[in-house]
């Protein structure tokens, strides 16, 4: 195994997203030795393309698993998507995985196939809007996409399959209960603190 440890240089688009679950864009030889440190148990690769040998290379001797999501569920179904709905779904449900983790989300940018599956990630652990587009626009800056922006927003959580133990940065769904449910489970309002005093047969109204 090649020793990186002299190396030590963060990928460009490089970004904690919550514990064990990274950010990035797809890495060089100068990055190697900080993704090292992290001990990745998992590589998510949303683009298309192939990853470079020499870091299907560093895959391979460092024992990390690659998910080469990109190729295996790319194309949008409709045209306006930028993503199809299977990569969102797959990547997210991966992440969620305490198996796959620490997991780093790769694209070849790290701004838009990885800015989307993050944002859906916030959108999972129920993000307001205007956190989620901040932060996508932080890493894509200039190159932010509308498109993106909009599927982030009509992602639906229910969409994602949950496992059994959740992460600590992952709260439980909201448990949805009807009107009538709810009024059940919270039965009869208290008793009044006061007690109940009858009317003095000396206060009488004057028109009586």
């Amino acid at each position: 195994m090649e020793n990186f440890s002299s190396i030590w240089s963060p990928p460009v688009a490089f970004g904690i997203v919550e514990r064990d679950v990274y950010r990035t864009n797809m890495p060089v030889l100068a990055n190697f030795g900080y993704l090292q440190r992290l001990r990745i148990k998992t590589a998510l690769v949303l683009s298309p393309e192939k990853p470079l040998k020499e870091f299907e290379d560093f895959i391979t001797e460092n024992n990390i698993e690659m998910i080469h999501q990109g190729a295996e569920a790319w194309h949008a179904e409709t045209t306006w998507k930028p993503v199809s709905d299977e990569l969102v779904k797959e990547s997210l449900e991966a992440i969620i995985n305490p198996a796959k983790r620490p997991i780093i989300i790769i694209c070849t940018s790290g701004r838009h196939q990885t800015g989307i599956v993050v944002g859906c990630l916030r959108r999972l652990q129920r993000w307001c809007l205007t956190s989620i587009f901040h932060e996508y626009c932080m890493f894509a800056g200039e190159h932010a996409r509308l498109a993106a922006q909009h599927y982030i927003e009509q992602f639906d959580p229910d969409f994602i399959a949950l496992p059994p133990i959740l992460p600590p940065w992952l709260l439980p769904p909201p448990v949805p209960t009807s009107a009538a449910a709810a009024a059940e489970l919270e039965g009869p309002p208290p008793p009044s603190a006061e007690p109940s005093v009858p009317p003095s047969p000396f206060l009488r109204s004057p028109y009586l």
